[in-house]
Parts: structure tokens; sequence; C-alpha cells
């Protein structure tokens, strides 16, 4: 399996990249991994452990993305580290590590201008949202209010494969709206606090990344023959009824191996 990874690299000063480090050698043992990063300065000694790819949010090679089997994506409450992160996932599905339960601070300091961070409350809660984000900017909701009531955390899924978290609330609630894929990994909270003195197991989490990406990729991969079929399938009936039948790929292409289409008589 090609994983594109997304997060930040040392020496930017979080959790993350720790986690992200500790967790290398035990990933690449089961896929091959590739960095993906916006910063400057980076360690540049990553690059004798792992290939890294170097981008900005304008210039980025879609070509190179489309090579991997899933790209992964660290996103936590931070702007200035994760904003290029969330662009590139919202253009490029994928699986969010979701690293924070509430993400208000992070749309309010990634809006270029009041305007935006309005349109972002309205695409997550409509007219109340777009009503409260003016109440906050002039002073009337508290940013903790804000993050309670209206965490944004959907904005930070729009066109996600999957999500992890290790969040149990978090999971519940994302599992309830029965939209993606959700994955629980309480073993994380421990493996990223340094703090935490409850030993983790970076082997038995790398399994459970690779486990999942495998269910999505899998999922993915059977959705889009199903999108295939379901497209064409009523299209090309007419032509061949046998069609009609089909439930998979392989029938299909055997199907249309059938057809003549018509003879143009101005040819």
């Amino acid at each position: 399996m090609k994983i594109n990874w997304f997060s930040p690299l040392p020496p930017a000063n979080s959790d993350i990249t720790n986690y992200t480090i500790k967790l290398l050698t035990f990933l690449q043992e089961k896929a091959e991994i590739t960095f993906w990063t916006n910063q400057s300065p980076w360690d540049t000694k990553l690059k004798t452990e792992v290939a890294v790819k170097k981008y900005k949010i304008e210039q980025i090679s879609w070509l190179e993305l489309n090579q991997g089997d899933v790209n992964i994506y660290h996103i936590g409450n931070n702007a200035e580290l994760y904003g290029d992160i969330w662009q590139i996932s919202r253009r490029f599905p994928g699986i969010v590590i979701l690293h924070d339960e509430k993400l208000q601070d992070f749309f309010y300091m990634l809006s270029s201008s009041k305007n935006e961070y309005i349109e972002y409350m309205k695409q997550c809660y409509g007219e109340e949202g777009n009503k409260n984000a003016r109440l906050f900017l002039n002073n009337y909701h508290s940013k903790e209010f804000m993050a309670k009531n209206y965490p944004l955390t959907p904005l930070a899924l729009e066109n996600a494969l999957g999500v992890i978290t290790y969040n149990h609330n978090n999971y519940l609630t994302l599992s309830a709206q029965n939209r993606i894929f959700v994955g629980y990994m309480p073993s994380l909270t421990n493996f990223i606090n340094t703090d935490n003195n409850i030993n983790s197991n970076p082997l038995s989490d790398a399994d459970a990344l690779i486990n999942f990406a495998s269910q999505v990729c899998q999922y993915r991969c059977q959705s889009s023959l199903d999108r295939i079929v379901n497209r064409i399938v009523p299209e090309l009936t007419y032509l061949n009824p046998k069609i009609e039948t089909l439930n998979n790929f392989e029938n299909l292409v055997d199907a249309i191996e059938f057809i003549t289409l018509p003879v143009d008589s101005n040819s």
C-alpha cells in the first residue's frame, strides 16, 4: 500500500510531529510512505529515512498524489500547521486523523476575512450559523461559547473517506451520523501525549492504521465500480438486454464486447 502522509514534520513544535516520527518505522514495515510538507524549514535528515515531497498549496502535484492508494491528513486546532493540509483534503479525499474535537478556533484563524468565517459557519449551521457568527464577531458571544455550540468539526471532514479519532464522545457522534468510515483509536492519546505515563504500542497502532486504510480503500474501489455500473448500465441496456443482470465490472466488460454500435451512414 502506498500512503501519502500529511502532518507537521520536525522541527515543528507539535506532539503530532513526535507521533509521526515514532510511528514511521512501524508504518514502513507495512506500507510505502511519502511525507508531504509545506514547511520551511523542515529536518532534511528525514530524507534518509523516508520520501519527502515539498509542496505549495497552489502548486501541488495531483498526478503524484494519484499514484498513492490513500492520503492520510492530520488535522488539529492550529491554522498555521494544518490549514494547508485541510485545503488539500477538501480537493483530494482521504482519511482524516482528527486531533481535536472542536475546530472553531482553527477555522476562525484560517479565515482570510470576516465574510469567509461567516461563510464557514453558514455552510455548517445554515442561517443559525450566519446569525451567531455575526454576533461573535461583534463580541456578543465568547470563543468558549462558539467552540461548545458550533465546533465546525463537520467542515474538517467535508470530503473525507474516513476519519480516525481518539476521543470517545467524538467517535460516538461521528458514528451516529453514519456518513463515512469512523475509526476509534484511544491508544493514540497515550502515544501522542508525551506526558502520559501509560505505555502505548506503536506496532499495534501502525497495524490499526493500515487495516483501517485498507478497508477504506477497498470500499472506495467497490463504490467506484458500482458507480460505473450504475451509470453505464442504464445507458447501454437498450443495446444489450443482458446488461440488466450485471452486478460487477467484469461482467460489464463481457457484455460490452457483444455491443455493436450503429454505423454513421454519413461516414
